[in-house]
């Protein structure tokens, strides 16, 4: 018979015998606790699978990521590229509509210029023509950058002013001569009124005895300009016979 007297006897007991141990711990352990190991070894192998579930997701959500990302980028290219295909259309418009407004100008409006400021005979001299007068005042002009009495940005305001008419209005005794500077614009902003009024400046210098006029000829202009023009004494001519 084995006698047991203490804890240890108890431990070498069960180690001799694994069979007890396995009773004892049933007596002892409750049926939860004996199937912890099961359980866990369940939950590991589950929480295993669903790591490896979520690690393909987390990879799939990678992949579409990454080609969103080349097929947004390669949206963001096109749309850079139609954005400038888009500016360069409208800045040809804006050309072609610059060019027309100016084109009407030097052929007929320039006596409908000449005629808002008052009624007489009006002659173009620039844009440069091959008439006798338009040579004469292009000599005139060159003359006096020549002389100092123009400095060579003046001249060159001078050259770039869209329009330049003379006009002889009927007087009560004798005509008079006036100079009318024309500044063409199809929508007319700040800078339109700011070079039409260094344009009468430089001619000032030129003919200081002669009246120089500024006007503005355009298709669209807003009330605030128009307002700004009339208090820089410059006419405003619109044209109505060109789309907005």
């Amino acid at each position: 018979m084995t006698t047991i007297s203490t804890f240890q006897d108890l431990k070498r007991v069960l180690e001799e015998n694994p069979e007890w141990l396995r009773e004892l711990r049933q007596l002892i352990l409750t049926d939860e606790l004996m199937t912890l190991p099961a359980r866990f070894e369940e939950y590991a192998r589950s929480s295993s699978k669903r790591m490896d579930q979520i690690a393909e997701m987390i990879a799939e959500n990678s992949r579409q990521i990454a080609e969103n990302g080349k097929q947004i980028a390669e949206n963001s290219k096109q749309i850079a590229e139609n954005s400038k295909q888009i500016a360069e259309m409208q800045r040809d418009i804006g050309w072609l509509k610059g060019e027309s407004l100016e084109n009407k100008l030097a052929r007929t409006a320039y006596a409908k210029i000449s005629d808002s400021i008052g009624p007489g005979r009006a002659r173009i001299l620039r844009p440069e023509s091959y008439t006798r007068v338009s040579q004469e005042f292009n000599d005139e002009i060159l003359g006096a950058r020549m002389s100092g009495a123009i400095t060579p940005s003046e001249y060159r305001r001078l050259l770039d002013t869209d329009a330049i008419i003379r006009s002889t209005f009927a007087g009560d005794r004798q005509p008079e001569f006036a100079y009318i500077v024309v500044e063409a614009s199809f929508t007319v902003n700040l800078d339109d009124l700011d070079r039409v009024e260094r344009s009468a400046t430089a001619l000032g210098k030129i003919f200081p005895d002669a009246p120089v006029r500024r006007a503005i000829y355009c298709v669209v202009i807003s009330e605030r300009l128009r307002e700004q023009a009339e208090r820089e004494n410059a006419v405003v001519v619109l044209e109505r016979n060109l789309p907005r």
